[in-house]
């Protein structure tokens, strides 16, 4: 005996699929839902992307990743650190500094005295005009170099120099805290802003030696200057010596060469275009 009516299966199916006029059975039903399978796999095979890839049910052997930023070099990345202007202030490499020099009448009866360091020609003419010049000498008419003053003669020569890097003290983080000896600090400050003239002088005359940025090579330069004079054939050693540093931190060398009288050796600090009155 079957386990089922057939014909009352197959008129069930009918029903639910509507109105048909062909019989349907079990084995048809499944040769249909295979068709459909294979019609679905195929039109998914045929299918393609805008890029030409297949369409794939295939898992993913790796997550997918995001793509790196296109960073610049490593050597690129350096350069172009940021500095701010106002934290490091670099002057021309060689700078050319005018020394304005004072002499009394009579002349080569008083040693010179240097007036000031200037950085422009416009800046050591108004110097030497706060000083009293009001007209050229006879040789200051050739070059303008000259000046007359009513005590006295003005002058001026060049001198060229590599300047260092100065740094500006008031580009410091907000959160700076000052050494507690600030004037010491602010000492400093200026010290490093400061040329330093290397000078011998003699009871009646004064003899430049040099111009530096830095105050250990200006003494540096006295005492060669000093050691050259007393190595001469003629001279002799230096006599009765004395060393000291003045009020303003500057040092001294000051003795006596037999057959020239008394010289000293001496390092003066001055701030560039100011005058000196």
């Amino acid at each position: 005996m079957p386990l089922f009516d057939q014909t009352s299966s197959s008129s069930i199916i009918s029903s639910r699929h509507g109105s048909r006029n062909e019989k349907l059975t079990i084995c048809s039903l499944c040769r249909s839902g295979i068709i459909d399978r294979r019609s679905v796999l195929k039109a998914c095979k045929n299918t393609t992307t805008t890029s030409g890839e297949k369409c794939s049910y295939a898992k993913l052997s790796k997550p997918p990743k995001a793509k790196p930023r296109n960073l610049p070099a490593a050597r690129r990345r350096l350069q172009k650190r940021y500095h701010p202007a106002s934290a490091v202030h670099q002057l021309p490499p060689f700078s050319t500094i005018y020394v304005l020099q004072y002499e009394a009448y009579p002349y080569n009866t008083t040693p010179a005295i240097i007036l000031g360091l200037f950085s422009h020609i416009d800046t050591v003419t108004a110097g030497a005009i706060s000083h009293g010049a009001y007209a050229f000498s006879r040789e200051g008419l050739h070059d303008g170099s000259e000046y007359l003053s009513p005590t006295g003669r003005i002058r001026f020569f060049t001198e060229s120099m590599q300047q260092p890097v100065i740094k500006n003290p008031a580009a410091r983080h907000a959160d700076y805290i000052p050494h507690p000896n600030a004037q010491t600090e602010a000492e400093r400050i200026r010290e490093h802003r400061s040329l330093f003239v290397a000078l011998r002088q003699t009871s009646s005359r004064s003899s430049y030696i040099g111009l530096f940025s830095d105050k250990i090579k200006a003494w540096t330069a006295c005492v060669t200057d000093q050691a050259l004079l007393t190595a001469s054939p003629d001279t002799t050693l230096l006599l009765d010596e004395s060393r000291w540093i003045d009020d303003k931190g500057m040092p001294h060398i000051k003795g006596r060469v037999e057959g020239k009288g008394s010289h000293t050796w001496f390092v003066s600090a001055f701030e560039v275009d100011r005058v000196l009155l």
